[in-house]
């Protein structure tokens, strides 16, 4: 399956998730925000496995809607 951050080549996300494993540190990219958000480093490892599920998953742009809907309620 083709990620949806890829079907375009200069398409913006709709949400993206930065991660340096080696200094616990994570960012967080909404289009709508049209920034990044730095998130606390106890975040680290709750953000580490969502990253892995959108990853795995067999519909990503399903998970990310829902992500959406729960953390902004936005549709």
């Amino acid at each position: 399956m083709k990620h949806p951050f890829h079907e375009e080549k200069y398409k913006t996300p709709e949400f993206a998730i930065f991660q340096n494993d080696n200094k616990k540190v994570t960012s967080v990219w909404v289009k709508e925000k049209g920034d990044w958000t730095d998130l606390p480093q106890e975040d680290f490892e709750v953000i580490q496995t969502l990253a892995t599920l959108i990853r795995v998953t067999p519909d990503p742009s399903e998970v990310i809607a829902q992500l959406k809907i729960q953390t902004t309620g936005l549709q």
